[in-house]
């Protein structure tokens, strides 16, 4: 129902907002956005264990896996519930 992303977009988007928030407090020179493999990992066991994402493993074109996260039906309500709050205030 719900479309899927690799793990790896969502690590780039991770270290995305990570860097847009530093350069906020004007610390960009001092700052390279990195995602250690262990905090992404603890990231996907809590958005798990909450329910609000499934992940799998997909096959590539190579023959290569790659991990593969997608929103449950609880994880799309919260993340809309979420937007929705942001949007309003």
């Amino acid at each position: 129902m719900y479309s899927s992303v690799r793990e790896t977009q969502v690590k780039t988007h991770l270290m995305n907002v990570l860097y847009n928030q530093a350069t906020k407090i004007d610390v960009r020179d001092f700052y390279t956005p990195r995602m250690n493999i262990t905090y992404l990992n603890t990231i996907k066991i809590q958005f798990i264990a909450l329910g609000f994402i499934e992940v799998y493993i997909e096959k590539t074109e190579k023959g290569n896996t790659v991990y593969c996260w997608k929103l449950t039906e609880k994880g799309y309500a919260t993340m809309m519930q979420l937007i929705t709050l942001k949007n309003s205030e």
